[in-house]
């Protein structure tokens, strides 16, 4: 079994470094993952806001991003308090792949207190990623560096809920300079945790009220074949057509087509490994598939 605490060091000159953090216009020139470097390339949404989180703002945060990850959309934060820390136990419980993007050295959680999150986000094949090494202590500028990466990994942002002040908005603010979609969730204009969101959305920000706004301005930007891939046996067509659905992970795809077809175990490695031979379908993190985006017709 791999060693999922391995830490992988990508300079900007590995070929592995994300294109993403390449086209930075404050220069990352490498970072440290704990966790499966692989997820990084594949984008993402960042859901950030406030550390003061309203019952409102968990509320809104959970539902959102539980929704979001069953869908298969990988969920980007900055694993603080408030927002984000809510985001990725959401992702984690829905099984879903989560990054978190931390401003300390890597081997060095912060906040301390959640370390165990942190292990649980890699044990889900998700990732914690930081641009120094070792036990480094945050310092204050380390703060707003670490939005940018948020930024720069992900497609969108969603805000369910901030203040004004929120440092949460400096994210928004990266990836909007690089033309990328800014989403919040509307609040009660007599609470200040969500003046912040409110004023985004005054600004331009779309309004996110279900989890379905966001899943399908995800579909819209995913570069799938024009024509989806066939299957050359009835086996092979039903793994597709399971995958296709937004079901991803390796049991869960045998758990599936097992019900539909009977074959075991050791027939389905081998038909997963012929639809990946094919360029059908590739490997999207650990134990995870999707279509591929390369394929093409003949």
């Amino acid at each position: 079994m791999a060693n999922i605490h391995k830490i992988h060091y990508l300079s900007r000159y590995n070929p592995d470094f994300p294109q993403s953090l390449r086209n930075l216009d404050q220069k990352c020139l490498e970072i440290f993952v704990k966790g499966d470097p692989e997820i990084l390339k594949q984008g993402g949404l960042a859901v950030v806001g406030s550390r003061n989180i309203s019952n409102y703002g968990k509320q809104v945060t959970y539902q959102l991003v539980t929704e979001i990850a069953w869908a298969n959309i990988p969920i980007i934060s900055g694993l603080a308090l408030g927002v984000d820390s809510h985001a990725h136990h959401a992702c984690v419980q829905a099984k879903g792949v989560t990054i978190a993007v931390i401003p300390s050295g890597i081997e060095r959680i912060y906040p301390a207190s959640h370390q165990q999150l942190a292990e649980k986000i890699i044990k889900e094949g998700g990732a914690i990623v930081s641009e120094h090494p070792g036990t480094m202590r945050p310092h204050k500028y380390h703060f707003i560096q670490r939005n940018r990466i948020i930024a720069a990994l992900a497609q969108a942002v969603l805000i369910p809920e901030a203040t004004q002040k929120s440092g949460s908005l400096h994210t928004a603010q990266f990836a909007l300079d690089d033309g990328k979609e800014i989403m919040a969730v509307p609040g009660s204009i007599f609470s200040p945790t969500s003046s912040g969101t409110n004023q985004l959305i005054a600004s331009g920000a779309q309004l996110v009220s279900d989890a379905q706004q966001v899943i399908k301005h995800f579909h819209k930007q995913a570069s799938l074949p024009l024509t989806p891939p066939k299957g050359e046996t009835l086996q092979e067509q039903i793994i597709i057509d399971i995958i296709q659905t937004g079901t991803s992970r390796n049991q869960q795809i045998y758990d599936a087509a097992k019900l539909k077809t009977q074959f075991n175990i050791v027939e389905f490695n081998q038909i997963i490994g012929k639809l990946e031979g094919d360029g059908k379908i590739q490997l999207i993190g650990s134990q995870r598939w999707g279509i591929s985006q390369s394929f093409s017709p003949p």
